[in-house]
């Protein structure tokens, strides 16, 4: 797993049947957590609000990269 501290908000990149502990979602002390994973061919990405993800597009992206900028475009809308 890695990940990526931007503007107080983390984003972990995880590979198939990686999990995130309870510290990782919830020890940002009230900022956003993003999570980013590869689903067969394509990626998706969620964000947790402190009580639940949602999903941060409708439909996988293509790659990690487009997943990131999902992620990257949802943050900047929402702050």
């Amino acid at each position: 797993m890695r990940s990526l501290r931007v503007c107080n908000v983390m984003i972990y990149f995880m590979a198939r049947g990686e999990r995130l502990t309870r510290k990782q979602v919830f020890g940002n002390k009230g900022n956003p957590v993003y999570a980013i994973w590869p689903i067969g061919k394509m990626w998706s990405a969620a964000v947790h609000n402190g009580d639940a993800w949602q999903p941060v597009t409708n439909s996988p992206a293509t790659d990690e990269r487009a997943a990131y900028d999902c992620v990257m475009e949802h943050f900047y809308k929402s702050h």
